[in-house]
């Protein structure tokens, strides 16, 4: 089983299917697909293959600064957010962590390479994996930094802005750093009342990671970013090899941040297909899904079936999901789903309703 959903080449070999015959529920990418705008530019632009990327990233960095409302100064692009995580890591090569978990597993594996003394705060079932404030503070001493995602990855469930500054300012006080990784909060009408990103420039100890590639479905590209202080960025800069970013992504930054209409297109579609899926998945006998606020569900298997037999069944209609059984706190009773178009979930449904009556 792959460490992460998407790997559409490894189901195309297993399936014997070609990669466009398959329908990829295990990745959380934007069912609308690329802008033609941005296709586009890239056609137009494909000689550009031939120089070298700005190694200063001064155009993708404006806008990157513009769009997010944050500094210049407070934001390193990379390639991909997965190669920020491993860069931070390797910089401050903490002691001690923490990761509120289930969560992405990235955040794991790169603590490993440093021989760092992880702890596991394992969330509830019964709580939507979501855990308090509260517990988590009494956990805080003596760690280096705390990792969390919001929304989480893969349950969906979020912190209030309230919640996250209450955690910043504990964190603060015991000299930990606080990582939140926001891949999936564009995809929430509630954006603007979770990011922390104007906490940013007066927050020493506040870190945070965000991706292009999910929103703009561009994961083939890769350019994620991330923000903290004036000098954590400046240290991470020097760490960092030259021309991480490609060319293709410098010149499509400004234009790929800048389309309000498939902003607004986005966050509209997704929130209405994520209705209609938990409320015809929610009626299915001994399956389980979970409230989301991301654009994906977490379910489980409630009775006697296995992951396996449903995974079988999904690929004989050219369905992949997420098996979730190597998240930390979870089992293989636990896959997550994308929300995608609505003929791809609807033939997900009826796939599932077939499966679980059986």
């Amino acid at each position: 089983m792959s460490i992460h959903g998407g790997n559409i080449r490894d189901a195309s070999e297993n399936l014997k299917l070609k990669e466009k015959e398959i329908i990829d529920f295990s990745s959380n990418i934007n069912p609308l697909g690329v802008q033609k705008s941005i296709k586009n530019k890239i056609k137009a632009n494909i000689n550009l293959i031939a120089l070298y990327p700005d190694p200063q990233n001064k155009k993708l960095l404006k806008s990157l600064a513009n769009f997010y409302d944050i500094e210049q100064k407070n934001i390193l692009p990379g390639n991909g957010s997965s190669e920020l995580i491993y860069l931070l890591v390797y910089l401050l090569s903490p002691k001690k962590a923490l990761i509120v978990q289930p969560n992405f597993l990235e955040y794991q594996l790169a603590l490993n390479n440093i021989n760092c003394k992880l702890t596991n705060l394992i969330g509830k079932d019964k709580d939507n994996f979501k855990i308090n404030i509260n517990f988590i503070e009494k956990k805080i001493k003596n760690n280096d930094i705390l990792f969390l995602a919001n929304p989480n990855n893969p349950s969906g469930y979020i912190y209030t802005r309230e919640e996250l500054e209450e955690l910043l300012k504990i964190c603060a006080n015991n000299k930990c750093f606080l990582f939140v990784d926001e891949a999936f909060l564009e995809f929430l009408p509630a954006y603007n009342d979770l990011t922390l990103s104007e906490k940013i420039k007066n927050n020493k100890y506040l870190i945070i990671l965000k991706t292009i590639t999910k929103f703009y479905s561009i994961p083939g590209l890769r350019l994620g970013l991330i923000a903290g202080n004036k000098e954590l960025i400046k240290r991470l800069k020097n760490f960092q090899y030259p021309w991480a970013i490609n060319c293709f992504c410098q010149i499509i930054g400004s234009d790929i941040l800048q389309d309000k209409k498939y902003i607004n297109n986005t966050i509209k579609y997704i929130a209405n297909e994520k209705k209609i899926l938990f409320n015809e998945l929610s009626n299915i006998k001994d399956l389980k899904i979970f409230p989301s606020h991301a654009n994906y569900f977490l379910c489980k298997i409630t009775g006697n079936k296995t992951i396996v037999n449903l995974e079988k069944a999904l690929a004989d209609n050219r369905i992949i999901i997420r098996n979730c059984s190597n998240y930390i706190g979870l089992n293989e009773k636990y896959f997550r789903i994308a929300v995608k178009t609505r003929k791809n979930n609807k033939l997900l449904i009826k796939c599932l309703k077939n499966f679980f009556n059986k």
